[in-house]
């Protein structure tokens, strides 16, 4: 009896470690998730296209200052990824995330087999908005919406796309303040405990330096495409000096640049002298 209880204890802890373990799970495996996957992957293959398109006949989106908008949120949107597979890969491998990091209350889902299924599918419904706008600043800057050619309408896409995205990290959800609190608590480093959680994202924010530098000139930049919408100024609109004139500006290289670039840095550094 002591050997067949053992057996089935053995049984009924595999397979609860199998139903918690079990890598991205039925919950994010769902044929919707997929759905939208494969719209991931189809609208990435467009915007390659519309890209080399733009290229061949010689229209250099690069060279375009509002790319660095798309750079930057693209950049945002992967580091969403890698968080949905980050907590599958722990999950996977047993590790008990949620309390060493402190997440208790951040929203992840902790009793079902994929707590990685609600951050995959915020992750797919951003992308496949941003492939969207993507592809209609490629065709715009194309002159498909407009016949003159005027790139006010391409600049409308990346400043519309960084509305959005405010608008989604803003939003009055609970779990989206419990996120917003645990930043606060890296930012007031030198007056609180310092716990793990805010060391990993300390880590993570003296990586995100550039990405945080192009996220606070397209913050600029939608400023002054609202101003120039609002006035009916349809050349400042389309021009390419006012962004490089906001880029080159005092403010903007010789305040923020500075602060945006050592604030992480800083950061870190307190951290580590109040632990």
């Amino acid at each position: 009896p002591e050997a067949g209880g053992s057996e089935e204890l053995a049984k009924v802890l595999l397979e609860n470690k199998y139903s918690a373990v079990g890598g991205f799970g039925t919950a994010s495996l769902s044929p919707v998730f997929l759905g939208k996957c494969a719209a991931c992957c189809i609208l990435l293959l467009w915007s390659i296209s519309e890209c080399l398109n733009n290229e061949m006949i010689g229209r250099h989106i690069w060279e375009d200052p509002t790319f660095a908008i798309f750079m930057c949120l693209g950049d945002l949107i992967l580091l969403l990824w890698l968080w949905g597979a980050s907590i599958s890969v722990w999950r996977s491998a047993g590790v008990d995330f949620i309390p060493l990091l402190g997440l208790d209350d951040s929203g992840i889902p902790q009793q079902t087999a994929s707590p990685a299924g609600p951050v995959l599918e915020s992750a797919a419904n951003l992308s496949i908005v941003y492939l969207i706008a993507f592809i209609g600043f490629n065709k715009s800057v194309r002159g498909v919406f407009s016949p003159e050619g005027s790139l006010a309408y391409a600049h409308a896409f990346p400043s519309v796309l960084v509305v959005y995205m405010l608008y989604v990290a803003l939003h009055t959800a609970r779990q989206r303040r419990m996120w917003w609190t645990y930043l606060s608590s890296v930012l007031g480093a030198p007056f609180f405990k310092v716990t793990f959680r805010d060391s990993y994202v300390g880590d993570i924010l003296t990586s995100l330096v550039r990405v945080m530098l192009q996220l606070v000139f397209g913050f600029g930049y939608v400023g002054l495409s609202a101003y120039a919408w609002l006035s009916n100024d349809m050349t400042l609109a389309s021009s390419t000096t006012t962004a490089q004139t906001w880029k080159n500006s005092i403010l903007y290289q010789q305040i923020l640049v500075p602060i945006v670039t050592l604030l992480p840095l800083w950061l870190r550094f307190v951290q580590c002298l109040r632990r």
